[in-house]
């Protein structure tokens, strides 16, 4: 979880809805997923280490990928025939951000964050907020439907 219990060291997620959101201290029991969902949505890093992340995913998908195998990338980005989900990543076309994309969105209901992995148009984007009721969900939406394509 973001930051230190008890300090402002790091941006706090919030509870609540547009107009009425309250902080929640990262030593909150409350302030994130339950340590059962750790497996497959406790993950947290800087925006920098995300960055690389999906940097990283960029390269697999060109075939340049170092942490996995040009197999392995191959898998975690290709869905079953007739499905749109390979391994956590959402595999589209998206003619707006250049071709192929993939994509993952994801939210503890007190942060929401999503990346896009423009494979053909070379890019990497990150959207969060610290906020993940319908408002800040439909802010993100906002700013990824204003990305440049070129």
């Amino acid at each position: 979880m973001p930051g230190t219990p008890g300090a402002f060291d790091q941006p706090w997620g919030h509870s609540g809805s547009a107009g009425s959101y309250q902080p929640m201290d990262p030593g909150d029991l409350y302030a994130d997923n339950p340590a059962t969902l750790g497996p497959a949505g406790t993950v947290h890093c800087s925006l920098a280490d995300w960055g690389k992340f999906g940097l990283e995913h960029l390269a697999g998908a060109h075939g340049e990928g170092t942490l996995a195998s040009t197999e392995a990338y191959t898998r975690m980005h290709t869905p079953p025939p007739g499905e749109t989900y390979a391994a956590g990543w959402g595999v589209v076309s998206m003619p707006e951000l250049g071709g192929a994309v993939l994509t993952h969105d994801g939210s503890n209901t007190f942060w929401y964050a999503a990346i896009r992995v423009a494979i053909d148009a070379d890019r990497v984007y990150l959207v969060t907020t610290n906020a993940g009721d319908t408002a800040a969900t439909e802010a993100v939406y906002d700013v990824l439907s204003a990305l440049p394509t070129r």
